[in-house]
C-alpha cells in the first residue's frame, strides 16, 4: 500500500511532466506533430482499453463529443476482439495501456493492423509491444508505476487523451483558436489543483475509518463523475477486496 501512497503523492509532478512534454507555453499550443494521417481522413475515433485504461477511454468520450465533431466509440479490449467488427478506414483506433503489454489490448491492436486501420497508442512504457506496433505513439511520461492499482497512470492517460482531443478539435476546426488557447492555459493550473486536493489527506483518513464495517459500497456519479465512480469502485476492489460497484447516479 505504501507504494500506492507514494505514487499518489507523485501525481502533481507526473502531471507537470506530461504538461511540459506536450504544451508549448510560449505559443499556447500543443506539441503533437508528425501525425501520420491527414486530419480530414478521420471522421470517428474508437478508444480501446482494459480496466483502468478503459475508464480513461470513458472519460475521453465526453471530451471528444464536447470538443470535436468526431463520432466516438469505446470498447473493452477483450470485447472488441470477440465480436464482429465493422472496420472503417475513416476511424482512428486508440489503444490505452499503462504497461503497453496488456494482452487483450495488444490482440485488439493486432486485429486492427491486420485490417489496415489507423492505430495510435497511449502508453507509459514506450519500448512496449503496443507502442512498437502502433503507427503513432503518445507517451504519458509518468515514470515507472510500481503499484498494482493504477493511480498516476490513470491521471496521465486522461491528461494525454484530453490534450489529443484539444489538438484534434483545433485541427478539424471544431474548436475556435481562442477557446483552444484558454483550455491550454487552464491545463497549467492542473498540478497546483491536484496538490491542493491531496492536502485533504488527513480528513480522508478520518472519514475512511468509519467505513471499516461496510460489507460493500456503491460509487455514484453522473456525467464526468460516472467514469470516476467506476474507477473508484475498481480501486476499492483491487486494494481491499471489499465488494464495490460504480453506478450512474441517475439510475439510483
Amino acid at each position: 500500500k505504501h507504494f500506492m501512497a507514494k505514487e499518489i503523492e507523485e501525481q502533481p509532478t507526473t502531471l507537470k511532466n506530461g504538461i511540459k512534454e506536450y504544451i508549448d507555453t510560449s505559443n499556447n499550443d500543443i506539441n503533437i506533430y508528425n501525425f501520420p494521417w491527414k486530419v480530414n481522413e478521420i471522421s470517428s475515433i474508437t478508444l480501446i482499453g482494459c480496466g483502468t485504461a478503459y475508464h480513461s477511454c470513458l472519460m475521453a468520450k465526453y471530451w471528444f463529443e464536447e470538443l470535436t465533431t468526431l463520432d466516438v466509440d469505446i470498447d473493452i479490449a477483450s470485447e472488441f476482439r470477440y465480436r464482429k467488427n465493422r472496420f472503417n478506414k475513416q476511424t482512428l483506433y486508440v489503444f490505452v495501456s499503462q504497461s503497453g503489454e496488456t494482452a487483450d489490448t495488444y490482440a485488439a491492436l493486432d486485429l486492427c493492423k491486420k485490417n489496415g486501420m489507423k492505430t495510435c497508442a497511449v502508453v507509459n512504457v514506450i519500448e512496449s509491444s503496443i507502442a512498437r506496433d502502433s503507427e503513432f505513439v503518445l507517451p504519458i511520461h509518468c515514470g515507472t508505476e510500481i503499484g498494482v492499482a493504477s493511480t498516476k497512470a490513470f491521471l496521465g492517460q486522461i491528461l494525454i487523451l484530453y490534450i489529443l482531443t484539444l489538438k484534434l478539435g483545433l485541427l478539424k476546426k471544431d474548436l475556435e483558436r481562442k477557446i483552444f488557447e484558454e483550455k491550454v492555459k487552464d491545463l497549467k493550473e492542473l498540478p497546483k489543483l491536484v496538490e491542493k486536493t491531496l492536502s485533504i489527506d488527513n480528513k480522508i483518513q478520518t472519514v475512511s475509518s468509519t467505513f471499516n464495517e461496510a460489507k460493500g459500497s456503491m460509487f455514484l456519479g453522473r456525467g464526468y463523475s460516472f467514469p470516476i465512480a467506476l474507477e473508484g469502485a475498481l480501486k476499492l476492489k483491487e486494494l481491499s477486496y471489499i465488494h464495490a460497484e460504480g453506478y450512474p447516479a441517475g439510475e439510483m
